[in-house]
């Protein structure tokens, strides 16, 4: 239960069998267990993005970017 890495894990196969807004509590979980990771923010921002919620996926796209400016995992994102 506080593992940021499982619960970035689980937002991916969630969103892939469709469950998306579940895919988008278990990537904000992870986030809150470890908001210092690009990689964790971006699988945030992808479960936003494919669940059709593109302004907040854009606006948290552009708050990762202010706190890790040339990420590499975000330039991608993007």
């Amino acid at each position: 239960p506080d593992s940021a890495l499982l619960h970035e894990l689980r937002a991916y196969y969630l969103s892939r069998i469709g469950r998306l807004n579940d895919g988008i509590t278990a990537a904000q979980r992870a986030i809150g267990l470890n908001p210092l990771s690009p990689t964790i923010r971006d699988a945030y921002i992808s479960a936003l993005a494919y669940a059709g919620r593109t302004g907040a996926a854009y606006k948290a796209l552009e708050e990762a970017e202010a706190i890790w400016p040339g990420s590499t995992v975000l330039q991608q994102a993007r």
